[in-house]
């Protein structure tokens, strides 16, 4: 599923809209920074979007995630006591958590790189970018959905 949605969401109209936006000299990362960008968007707005509190969520995701360690990757094994230290998904919500965490991913890149500068695409074209995932979130709730309803008609 997580695939299927990847792929949904990179072919959007509205998301190659928005990655447009990005600087030229970042455009290779553009992707990512859209990514990263929707997230604050959807942490921002999250209870137009779920009746459970965006904090409630996160305790909840971190506590699946630390039933489940053992069958986590190493990475994320590795990292997940600073994700709930830190309470990034809440932290998204906030243009200086959406900083840190493109500072944590350019320094994941093996080489040089300008990705953690991204903010400045976002402080820039902040109003587009919002407009443009307001446009595109909906359609993938629905694809979601779609997607869900296929895959429980499989498995009957």
């Amino acid at each position: 599923m997580h695939r299927k949605v990847d792929i949904y969401t990179d072919s959007h109209a509205v998301v190659r809209s928005s990655t447009s936006l990005v600087c030229a000299d970042r455009r290779r990362f553009a992707g990512v920074l859209v990514d990263v960008f929707y997230d604050h968007f959807l942490a921002k707005n999250w209870l137009e979007y779920s009746q459970v509190p965006l904090r409630e969520f996160s305790r909840n995701a971190y506590k699946v995630l630390q039933d489940n360690r053992d069958i986590l990757p190493e990475s994320l094994q590795e990292v997940l006591p600073k994700i709930i230290a830190y309470d990034w998904l809440d932290s998204y919500k906030e243009i200086d958590g959406i900083d840190h965490a493109l500072k944590r991913i350019s320094a994941r890149i093996n080489w040089t790189n300008n990705l953690a500068d991204g903010l400045e695409d976002l402080t820039v074209n902040y109003q587009q970018l919002e407009s443009d995932f307001r446009a595109f979130f909906p359609d993938l709730i629905n694809y979601a959905a779609t997607c869900k309803n296929q895959y429980q008609k499989y498995q009957h």
